[in-house]
């Protein structure tokens, strides 16, 4: 169980109990073996210690240590070597304790944390329990805020260790049962790394207000192993509706069921405007597509590929293929599943999916990538909407087969569209018209004008549509897509794809 265990401020006395984990002795049998000089940190700070306590603590040093004839010094100057820590392991090696962070110190976590990544290079496991007892108790005495800095630090501490991705590739090192299925806010069994297990916990339930730390966003970037614990805390969105700042797009959309014959095929209903100039589209020359790498055949109407840039310059350019009508689409993106649809639009403004509505996310994500590839915005904008009408008929329904989806469509959209705002889209949806700086004490609200000059001066950022869509419906659904396999591997591949949905999911309670 992830036990957290409150804790007092620190106290004027420290009782220690001699008979300490690391072996049953008293207090004349401390300091009776030979002693050796260890030099610690950059600096090399120097400590003489007895050989058979360091010894009995740690594995390493009782391997270091068996040889003959045994060294006259140690020098122990690797990262995770850190002086602080090491003087935790000696009071831990002599006391059966260590005290942890000064009372003028307060950086609290992050001596725990460095107690226990030096706990792991020494082999030393009764230090590391104790550093996570002790973080515990550190998380109970948070009251409605955390030192973010001791935080950020902390995580990347205990996630830059060596040992930190020798589990398996998919997923996370620990595993999460709530007591209550259907309450996830509730307590965890935790199986595997229990530091990891309360840092992404305690992130979970500060969700709020780390995600305005553009420092805390850089780790949540960089680690992908840290967004993805995150994430198993995580509380679902209650809608992809839930907050119309976030969900102009999806709310943009009226809901358009889509029609069937008697016998259950879907229905491609064509407007009549563009039936009345369909005859007009059949004029003139024709252009042949070999589509895939099996190579699939289309031929097109000259006329009808016109609402795509890349067919408009290259039908009016010089280039081989557009003086001899024939063009080879062998990226990544031109599947001949996809460019079927394209041809439905260039001849009738629609298209339709087929008969499987639970598959069609993964069909409007193949169509949107094609659509951009090929500088078809209509097109482009067509796919969306029909995401977006899917995205909110599963967000009642809950269909299984459609959440199961979403691995492959993060895949297809966060390989092959482009987002350089850097989640600010949805760290700040409104867009104040102000500007609050704060210089000291003194705050200052400066003009509208202002704003919207420097942003003038600014390089636009660029935010896709389809990643927003795609990462409100996730977020609806966290609690069940983090029992996939698929989802966990690709949350971890595409560290942006995780970030969106940590912006948009909702906290963990605090237990």
């Amino acid at each position: 169980m992830l036990v957290l265990i409150p804790s007092s401020a620190h106290p004027s006395s420290y009782p220690i109990n001699l008979l300490s984990p690391v072996g049953e002795r008293n207090v004349h049998s401390l300091f009776m073996s030979e002693t050796i000089l260890v030099h610690v940190g950059p600096s090399h700070a120097r400590f003489n210690v007895h050989i058979d306590l360091i010894c009995r603590a740690s594995p390493y040093f009782k391997e270091l240590l068996s040889v003959s004839p045994k060294p006259e010094s140690i020098c122990l100057d690797g990262e995770h070597f850190n002086l602080d820590a090491f003087e935790s392991f000696l009071e831990y090696c002599y006391l059966g304790k260590y005290i942890g962070a000064k009372p003028t110190n307060s950086w609290v976590l992050l001596r725990h944390a460095q107690v226990y990544a030096l706990g792991e290079k020494l082999g030393c496991g009764d230090i590391k329990n104790l550093a996570v007892q002790e973080a515990s108790k550190w998380y109970h005495d948070q009251k409605n805020a955390i030192d973010i800095s001791d935080f950020i630090q902390s995580v990347r501490v205990i996630y830059d260790c060596e040992y930190a991705d020798e589990f398996a590739e998919v997923g996370s090192v620990f595993s999460i049962t709530p007591l209550e299925l259907e309450n996830p806010a509730g307590t965890y069994e935790v199986i595997g790394n229990r530091f990891r297990a309360i840092l992404a916990y305690t992130a979970a339930v500060y969700l709020n207000e780390l995600k305005e730390n553009d420092e805390f966003m850089r780790v949540h970037y960089d680690i992908p192993a840290f967004n993805t614990d995150m994430m198993l805390f995580l509380q679902d969105r209650t809608s992809i509706l839930a907050g119309g700042d976030y969900s102009a797009a999806v709310s943009q959309f009226e809901l358009v069921p889509c029609k069937y014959q008697k016998d259950g095929l879907p229905v491609l209903e064509i407007k009549t405007e563009t039936l009345l100039k369909f005859s007009r589209r059949l004029n003139g020359g024709t252009i042949l597509v070999y589509v895939g790498e099996k190579a699939e055949e289309f031929e097109l109407h000259t006329s009808v590929v016109e609402c795509s840039d890349y067919f408009r310059r290259l039908v009016a350019s010089e280039m081989r293929e557009g003086l001899e009508g024939t063009v080879k689409l062998e990226s990544e993106v031109d599947t001949p599943a996809a460019f079927d649809k394209f041809v439905q639009y260039c001849y009738f403004q629609e298209y339709l999916c087929g008969e499987s509505w639970d598959n069609s996310l993964v069909q409007h994500a193949g169509v949107y990538v094609l659509a951009e590839r090929l500088g078809c915005l209509g097109l482009k904008s067509l796919a969306l909407r029909k995401a977006t009408q899917a995205c909110r008929v599963s967000d009642s329904t809950k269909s299984k087969i459609f959440i199961s989806s979403i691995p492959a469509v993060a895949e297809i959209i966060y390989e092959n569209t482009y987002d350089d705002s850097g989640g600010q889209r949805l760290r700040n949806p409104k867009g104040n018209n102000t500007q609050t700086t704060t210089k000291g004490s003194e705050k200052t609200t400066r003009p509208p004008g202002a704003a919207e000059a420097e942003k003038r001066k600014e390089p636009k950022k660029v935010s896709d549509d389809f990643r927003v869509l795609l990462a409100l419906y996730t977020s609806t659904s966290i609690s069940k897509l983090r029992q996939l396999a698929p989802f966990l591997s690709t949350h971890r591949q595409f560290p942006e794809f995780a970030r969106d949905i940590m912006l948009l999911a909702s906290p963990a309670n605090k237990v």
